[in-house]
């Protein structure tokens, strides 16, 4: 089934992208065809940014697309509110795209705006993969562009993956985002990185989020997300988990010896089948536990 096909082809602003892929791309969501099932948006390299006139026609073929199964923003440099609005109206009526992926901070998300103009769509669509943020600090989102995500969490209950990277999020909007996430009860994966504010009413949201998702499989914590707090609650709240079988940390530096000889307790625990630890400085007391810990493979080194 063609979609639009009798109107003009939809144009591209990017200078970054190759003019001959734009082309078959933006053909190719016109015509709703099977040989595209994922769609870059925004102004970085290969991602077509739709000219000022097309995200109204761009969001209707979206609308009516039945192939496209990865949405994924990056930068949204230069697009007005308008414009993102325009696309809403049409992609709203999707139904099937199942992963959403944005790789943009705040002023390039048009300050979280974003996340409420797409809540019709998460609320009618079975989005199953949520990736909020991008790979490190400077593209993490604040607590107002936060949210605003938290906000569309709570319009809809399906997803299995959730990845997002915080920058310094504070104490309330942390309940807030992970209240929303409670709702989803089939959450196999998840991945939080960045810097918070979280005080203990933050941690104990997060730790009844953990008791309650009965099928999380995979969780990563990243680039200073925890703290010896978080650490030592983590076996209590992963305890009657039986599907837990993968954990992965990356960059935490406020990790003692008492943080590593709890998250040692969770391999010992669940005999983890992926224990990823690295770039985590480190005590000369923790770096012993992996022999202290019989239930530690020879392979898994903390250190």
């Amino acid at each position: 089934m063609d979609v639009l096909q009798d109107e003009p082809p939809l144009r591209n602003v990017n200078p970054l992208m190759n003019d001959d892929y734009v082309a078959e791309d933006h053909l190719l969501l016109q015509r709703n065809s099977r040989r595209l099932t994922t769609l870059y948006l925004g102004a970085s390299e290969n991602e077509l940014l739709p000219h000022p006139d097309d995200w109204r026609r761009t969001g209707h073929c979206l609308g009516r697309n039945t192939h496209v199964e990865t949405l994924h923003f990056g930068s949204l440099e230069g697009v007005t509110l308008g414009q993102f609005a325009a696309l809403c109206e049409g992609l709203a009526d999707n139904q099937s795209i199942v992963e959403v992926e944005f790789t943009c901070e705040k002023s390039l998300c048009l300050g979280g705006i974003v996340f409420q103009l797409m809540a019709p769509f998460f609320e009618r669509n079975l989005v199953r993969t949520l990736r909020a943020g991008g790979d490190g600090f400077e593209v993490g989102l604040d607590s107002e562009t936060t949210r605003y995500l938290a906000d569309a969490l709570a319009k809809f209950n399906c997803l299995t993956e959730f990845e997002y990277y915080s920058l310094a999020v504070d104490n309330g909007t942390a309940l807030r985002l992970f209240g929303a996430l409670a709702k989803h009860k089939n959450l196999e994966k998840l991945y939080l990185s960045g810097t918070h504010h979280m005080r203990r009413s933050g941690y104990n949201s997060l730790v009844r989020l953990f008791r309650s998702s009965a099928r999380l499989s995979n969780l990563g914590l990243y680039l200073g997300f925890v703290d010896d707090e978080l650490a030592t609650a983590l076996p209590d709240a992963l305890a009657d988990n039986s599907a837990f079988r993968d954990l992965s940390l990356y960059e935490n530096a406020g990790l003692t010896s008492r943080g590593w000889t709890a998250i040692a307790t969770i391999h010992c625990q669940h005999s983890l089948e992926d224990f990823g630890v690295s770039y985590c400085a480190i005590d000369d007391n923790a770096a012993q536990l992996q022999w202290q810990m019989p239930c530690l493979p020879p392979t898994v080194s903390i250190v």
